[in-house]
């Protein structure tokens, strides 16, 4: 079965992003060419494929005219989109093509995430989030076939699109977020600096504000209480806060920095720390990748008990996940795992071990399998309602 991927906005270099092994996959079947927005960035072994194009015209109307385009000479019988609004030109695309194109889109979150994450914007961002979530409230339940992140048909964003955006459970199909164990593994054989710290190094690596991240901060001081030779060691984009609110005894702060340097942060500490978003609701389904890297990398993680997330976990390093806004529960966490370094290694085995089930290669032969097998009985399924 053939397959037409349009995708409206960048393509991450970063290998352990989703989109990025989206598109190697699709690519690396041979069933599929990738249509982008034109001017977009994209990765040099994308951009080089002979099955990557992009839209002569601007912005995503361009890319909406391309694809009608392609569709029009018969050659695919899927559309695959990611979940950037582009989705909201699913439909318009489908006119013509109803009853012979599979509908397919991929999402990493609900509807709610354009509302939560518009809070603090303008006016208008608000306005327009609230209308890209009617829209999808309309849109969701007519598309072909659902492609979210989740363990299972009826875990979390599949049963919260199911119960809540009547998307049919025999619409979706649920597939994990992954980590490139080999790339993990690739960059720290680089690394001739590891450190034996004489220090606790705590490690956060990702968006630092008000209600994700910056409650690690706020509790610098009582962690040094309880763990004089700690350090807490963050890297990643401020939002909310400045820098300033980082200068603090205890507190070692690298700004943005590679994903390399990235590595080296989480490699050279003792443990690490995963703080969602308590502001945007889709957090409790969410796939962190970030917290699969810490695994690769051997690190106890003290998490959020999202249910996302415990799937990861052996059952008996589930006593690492906190309740929301549980910092006691943390800092107890943190003094637990200091104190006992034969713990310590314990969790760092069973992390190595529970991360290869999430290893992208894995994932990627599995997505497809998958893919084919629902993309072919839907197609079949159209074709005989004709």
């Amino acid at each position: 079965m053939k397959i037409l991927v349009a995708l409206d906005s960048n393509i991450p270099c970063g290998k352990n992003r989703a989109l990025y092994q989206r598109c190697i996959t699709f690519l690396a079947s041979g069933q599929a060419k990738l249509v982008v927005r034109k001017n977009v960035s994209l990765p040099d072994e994308l951009t080089s494929h002979p099955n990557t194009y992009f839209a002569k015209l601007s912005g995503r109307l361009g890319l909406f005219i391309e694809c009608l385009r392609l569709l029009k000479t018969g050659e695919f019988q899927a559309i695959y989109v990611w979940h950037f609004p582009f989705f909201i030109f699913l439909p318009f695309l489908l006119i013509l093509y109803s009853k012979t194109i599979v509908s397919c889109m991929e999402s990493q979150h609900s509807p709610y995430y354009y509302i939560d994450s518009a809070k603090f914007k303008n006016l208008f961002v608000k306005i327009a989030a609230r209308l890209i979530f009617l829209m999808a409230k309309l849109i969701y339940p007519k598309i072909d076939l659902h492609i979210v992140m989740a363990h299972n048909n009826h875990h979390g964003l599949a049963k919260r699109l199911s119960e809540q955006f009547n998307v049919s459970i025999d619409k979706i199909l649920a597939m994990s977020n992954g980590v490139d164990i080999k790339l993990i593994q690739q960059i720290v054989s680089q690394f001739t600096d590891y450190q034996q710290n004489k220090e606790f190094i705590i490690c956060y690596v990702g968006t630092i504000r008000p209600g994700k991240g910056y409650e690690l901060i706020e509790i610098t001081d009582d962690i040094l209480d309880k763990i004089p030779c700690a350090k807490i060691v963050v890297a990643g984009p401020l939002r909310g806060i400045s820098a300033d609110n980082l200068r603090r005894p205890g507190v070692e702060y690298h700004g943005i920095v590679s994903h390399t340097e990235a590595i080296r942060l989480m490699y050279n500490s003792d443990v690490c720390v995963f703080i969602g978003d308590s502001k945007i609701r889709d957090n409790e389904v969410s796939h962190p990748g970030k917290i699969l890297e810490y695994m690769a990398l051997g690190k106890p993680v003290i998490a959020n008990n999202y249910p996302g997330i415990k799937e990861f976990f052996a059952v008996e390093d589930q006593f690492l996940l906190y309740e929301e806004n549980d910092t006691k529960k943390i800092i107890e966490l943190l003094s637990q795992l200091q104190s006992d370094v034969n713990l310590r290694i314990k969790i760092s085995k069973n992390m190595r071990d529970s991360v290869v089930h999430f290893d992208w290669n894995t994932i990627n032969f599995n997505f497809m399998k998958k893919l084919n097998k629902c993309l072919c009985e839907t197609y079949e399924t159209k074709i005989d309602s004709r």
